[in-house]
């Protein structure tokens, strides 16, 4: 299994053997379920002026920097930020 974190704010899981994403039931953070993905949500997004004159009013999703897995692999640690140069915030969830 090889876990994808993009620049969109998705997670997708690839299995190797069978070369097919699969498929993810979310309930809860971006609400994807029944796609391939799980993704972030709004996290902290600084509303300062490069925000307001530039990205208010657009639906920013944060992006995927880091993830891991717990000891037990029950549990999935994704960290992240804004992708755009200037904005400044944070997202952190469990999964």
């Amino acid at each position: 299994l090889m876990t994808v974190g993009t620049g969109g704010g998705t997670l997708s899981f690839l299995d190797l053997r069978t070369d097919k994403f699969l498929e993810v039931n979310q309930r809860n953070e971006g609400e994807a379920g029944g796609s391939g993905v799980l993704m972030t949500g709004h996290g902290y997004l600084k509303r300062d002026e490069v925000f307001l004159e530039h990205f208010d009013g657009v639906d920013l999703r944060h992006t995927v920097y880091t993830h891991c897995y717990d000891p037990t692999y029950t549990k999935l640690f994704v960290g992240g930020g804004p992708l755009p140069v200037g904005l400044c915030g944070c997202y952190a969830a469990v999964w």
